[in-house]
């Protein structure tokens, strides 16, 4: 039985992409090895038959085990489980880990990919934590420390997994990556996921929502400033924002001083199985992030997730979403995120009628935008290494 190297530089469980590619590889008949860091209350090493899971830094203070290729303990980590284990391929997720990943790797001529879910270099230049203290705002923003980790982890990798064509575009543009080197496996849903929702929006529709974590990168503030401006204008809209993150308590902040608690439902953090029930609770999806360097390489998650359930979508500018509505039509393109842009787009489309782009959104989920076509485009990829 072949195996495959997953290394994953936050806790698991949970996250969704690590989910969905190993199932896959599970359900191939693959053996999955997935290194993650350790955190309190998990132990060293689990087994689920075919699946082993090992963890970085057990009982050490969290510093010691910082996710980043120059961190003896994870070279050693990498080290002893390629060593134990003999995978037959090595997939590092996003650029932290991925150059100690192909040094490691290549000592054994194993072909290592990388996971690139993101464009981690443009994120950190968004995130607050990366924006006050002295030192980290140097390391990021004026010595651009992460776009070396990038810039070092893409030239020696075999292949690269992204989310989105246009980050394949920025990588043979900048990089000179090859072009049959680089796969895209979307985060979309399993094509039951659209069972037990409320499908489509109702008429005219209602309530507005986004679910998912509220970060500097992909903000929410005007969202909710425009939301406050188009409900002085009709008192009937709503709005469901579930997550959590560095801008929840700003948000909040908005909210209570708009006196608007009673229209506008914050759920906090919520649990992955909530998501049916989240989506059924909303009529249109909302995408309603700045245009940046981040937005521009990625499609978040939550945009098949909507097209799953048959929502209609307002999406932001980015160029990803862009296409994206060009090619499926379903939804409208905001002209910029300002708060009066976004406030003007709810009141238009809560007085329309989206039945069109309800249907428009679930025949692109079975269609196109499934985990079952990304699954095996996936697997094929890997296939070619092995």
């Amino acid at each position: 039985m072949k195996s495959i190297l997953y290394i994953f530089k936050g806790k698991y469980p949970w996250d969704i992409r690590v989910d969905k590619f190993t199932k896959s590889f599970l359900d191939a008949g693959y053996r999955v090895i997935i290194l993650s860091r350790w955190v309190p209350d998990l132990s060293e090493s689990e087994e689920f038959g075919n699946l082993i899971i090992k963890r970085i830094g057990f009982q050490l203070p969290a510093n010691f085990s910082l996710p980043v290729s120059n961190n003896p303990i994870w070279k050693k980590g990498i080290k002893n489980v390629i060593a134990e284990f003999n995978p037959s391929i090595v997939i590092a997720r996003d650029i932290m880990l991925a150059e100690a990943a192909a040094d490691i790797g290549h000592l054994w001529n194993l072909p290592v990919l990388m996971d690139m879910a993101e464009h981690y270099p443009a994120a950190m230049r968004e995130w607050k934590k990366y924006k006050k203290p002295f030192l980290l705002k140097f390391l990021v923003h004026n010595l651009k420390v992460p776009d070396i980790f990038e810039r070092n982890s893409v030239r020696k990798m075999d292949g690269i997994i992204t989310v989105c064509q246009e980050q394949n575009e920025r990588l043979i543009d900048t990089y000179n990556f090859p072009e049959n080197k680089i796969q895209t496996v979307h985060n979309t849903p399993d094509l039951n996921f659209s069972e037990n929702i409320r499908l489509g929006s109702s008429f005219p529709p209602v309530i507005f929502g986004h679910h998912g974590n509220m970060s500097a990168e992909k903000s929410v503030i005007n969202l909710v400033k425009g939301f406050v401006l188009a409900s002085q204008k009709n008192n009937s809209i709503k709005l469901l924002l579930a997550g959590a993150g560095e801008d929840f308590e700003e948000v909040k902040d908005i909210i209570s001083l708009s006196n608007l608690n009673d229209r506008v439902i914050l759920t906090g953090e919520y649990h992955y199985n909530d998501i049916k029930f989240i989506l059924s609770s909303i009529d249109i999806g909302v995408i309603p992030y700045q245009v940046n360097d981040f937005n521009n390489y990625t499609i978040h998650n939550k945009v098949f997730d909507f097209l799953a359930a048959g929502k209609p979508i307002i999406y932001s500018p980015c160029k990803p979403l862009i296409r994206l509505n060009n090619e499926t039509n379903t939804g409208s393109i905001l002209e910029n995120t300002e708060p009066e842009t976004i406030s003007n787009m709810l009141l238009k489309i809560a007085e329309s009628n989206p039945e069109k782009y309800s249907a428009n959104s679930l025949n692109s989920f079975k269609n196109k935008y499934n985990w079952n076509i990304d699954s095996s485009n996936l697997l094929n990829f890997i296939s070619s290494y092995l």
